[in-house]
């Protein structure tokens, strides 16, 4: 019994045209900018020790990426599309985004990268507090815009006399 070649997977015409744009204009200026690191990184570097730390650097990072990173979206994703209402998904999606920009960002003065204990300037705040501030401040604006959404909807729903 002989099978059907499949043909290619169409794409997604529900998106609109700009966003596929942009998407392709993004992910062609992410690959230039890895390859310009990648072509630039021996001019760059004079020492072979810094170009090791460079190297485990990438790796790393693009590990991180794939192994956590990617499927923690995913299952984020999943969880999103399975238990909230449509409605709430963009705020929702919104605050994860921007929590993972804070938490990416924070990262540094986190794990204390760059701390020198002959340098007490260097560092010299309560990061994780700060960070517990911001997403504080996030979580809770996300909160108060899915509460507007869902007022609204009950003043629509609700005829009054």
């Amino acid at each position: 019994m002989s099978e059907q070649p499949r043909s290619a997977p169409k794409p997604d015409t529900s998106l609109p045209r700009w966003m596929v744009w942009t998407r392709r204009i993004m992910v062609a200026a992410g690959s230039a900018a890895v390859a310009n690191a990648a072509i630039g990184l021996p001019s760059n570097l004079t020492n072979t020790q810094d170009q090791r730390h460079y190297l485990q650097f990438i790796v790393k990072a693009f590990l991180l990426t794939l192994i956590v990173l990617l499927p923690a979206v995913l299952a984020a994703g999943r969880l999103l599309r399975r238990h909230v209402p449509a409605r709430f998904r963009p705020v929702l999606q919104g605050a994860l985004f921007v929590t993972l920009m804070l938490v990416i960002v924070a990262l540094p003065a986190l794990t204390g990268k760059g701390r020198a204990p002959d340098l007490p300037s260097a560092l010299p705040r309560n990061y994780v507090h700060g960070l517990a501030i911001a997403l504080g401040a996030v979580w809770s604006a996300a909160l108060l815009l899915v509460a507007a959404q869902t007022a609204r909807r009950g003043k629509e729903k609700d005829p009054s006399p």
